[in-house]
C-alpha cells in the first residue's frame, strides 16, 4: 500500500523523471486499463447487436472511447516500467483520466439529451406524415 502513498505524491506525479514504476502499480494499472479494453469489446458487440441506430452512435462511441484510453494506458505502463524518460511521467495517467472523463461526459450527454430529442422530433414527424396523402 505504501507504493499508492508514493504513487500519487504531487512532486512524484509532475516530475519528468520518475523512478521505474513498481511491479505492484504496473499490474494494478495493467489490469485497470484491461478492464476498460474489456467494456470496449463490450460495447462493441453491444453495438453489433442494436438495432437502434441513434443508441448503436452511442455504444460505437464507447467503444471508440473504452479502446483508446485503454490501449494507451497499456503503451503508457510499458514505457512507465522501462523508465522512459518523458514518456513515464506520471502525469500523464492524469491526462488520459481527464480525457476519459471529458470524452465519456460528452458520450453520456449525447446518451441522455440529444437520444430523446430526436426520438421526439422523429415521432413529431411521423405523426405529421400520417395526415399527409
Amino acid at each position: 500500500m505504501e507504493y499508492l502513498k508514493y504513487f500519487f505524491n504531487p512532486d512524484h506525479l509532475l516530475s519528468l523523471r520518475p523512478p521505474v514504476m513498481s511491479s505492484r502499480a504496473a499490474i494494478i494499472l495493467i489490469i485497470g486499463y484491461g478492464l476498460l479494453i474489456a467494456l470496449g469489446i463490450f460495447y462493441h458487440l453491444k453495438a453489433k447487436r442494436t438495432n437502434d441506430g441513434l443508441k448503436k452512435k452511442g455504444y460505437k462511441q464507447f467503444n471508440n472511447l473504452f479502446l483508446t484510453i485503454g490501449i494507451l494506458g497499456w503503451v503508457y505502463t510499458f514505457f512507465a516500467t522501462q523508465g522512459v524518460v518523458m514518456l513515464s511521467s506520471r502525469i500523464i495517467i492524469i491526462i488520459l483520466d481527464l480525457i476519459l472523463i471529458i470524452w465519456g461526459g460528452f458520450i453520456v450527454k449525447y446518451l441522455l439529451v440529444t437520444v430523446p430529442a430526436k426520438r421526439k422530433k422523429i415521432n413529431q414527424t411521423n405523426e405529421m406524415k400520417k395526415y399527409i396523402p
